[in-house]
C-alpha cells in the first residue's frame, strides 16, 4: 500500500464508528488487507480503546447477516435496469405472457385456474422483475412501482413513463458510502 492509499484509508477509517472499526479489525478481518488491518488499529488506538475495550465492543455488536445483501442482481430479478435493458426485458416478458395465454386458450382442462395464476404472476412480475429496478435506476421511490403496477389502467402508463424517464445522476460531490472494496479489503 502506497502513502496516498494510507492517507486515504486513513482518512476513511476516522469517520467510521469505533464498532465498526473494532468489528472489521478482529471478527472481519479476515476479508481485509494485512496493512488496511493495522491502520484500522492504529486509529482505534488514536481514539484510546484497549484490547478489552475493543473485544468488548465486538461482543456487544450483533453479529452480521449473512447472505442479506442491500441488493441483489440476478438474472430473473435485476437490481437495476437501464431504459434499453428494460423495454428489452418488457418486450420478451409480454410476448411470453401473450403466447402462454394463447396456449392455455387451446387446454379446456387448464383455462380457469392456471389463467389467474396467469395474471398474477404477470402482475408480480411486471411489478418486481421490471418497474421496480426500473425506478430504483431512475431515481424514483420504489413504492411507485409496485403500488402503480396493482392497478391495471395506472399499470400500463407507469410502465410506459418509466421507459422515458432517464437514469438518475450520480451526484459527485456525494461521495458513495464505503465497501469493503473500497476500504482496503482484499479481493476473494
Amino acid at each position: 500500500m502506497n502513502t496516498p492509499d494510507k492517507a486515504s484509508f486513513r482518512a476513511l477509517y476516522a469517520t467510521w464508528p469505533a464498532e465498526r472499526l473494532a468489528r472489521a479489525s478482529t471478527v472481519e478481518k479476515s476479508d481485509y488487507r494485512p496493512e488496511a488491518v493495522v491502520l484500522m488499529l492504529e486509529e482505534l488506538e488514536k481514539r484510546g480503546l484497549s484490547e478489552q475495550a475493543i473485544s468488548d465492543v465486538v461482543k456487544s455488536t450483533p453479529p452480521p447477516l449473512e447472505g442479506m445483501l442491500p441488493e441483489r442482481d440476478t438474472w430473473l430479478f435485476p437490481a437495476r435496469l437501464s431504459r434499453r435493458r428494460y423495454a428489452i426485458r418488457a418486450v420478451v416478458f409480454y410476448v411470453a405472457v401473450f403466447a402462454t395465454s394463447l396456449l392455455l386458450e387451446f387446454v379446456p382442462t387448464l383455462q380457469p385456474t392456471s389463467f389467474i395464476i396467469l395474471v398474477f404472476a404477470s402482475i408480480l412480475y411486471s411489478a418486481l422483475g421490471l418497474m421496480l429496478p426500473r425506478s430504483k435506476d431512475a431515481g424514483l421511490p420504489s413504492w411507485i412501482a409496485i403500488i402503480f403496477a396493482l392497478f391495471p389502467i395506472t399499470a400500463f402508463f407507469t410502465f410506459v413513463i418509466l421507459f422515458f424517464i432517464p437514469p438518475k445522476k450520480k451526484e459527485a460531490n456525494h461521495a458513495p458510502e464505503p465497501t469493503r472494496l473500497t476500504a482496503g479489503c482484499s479481493e476473494r
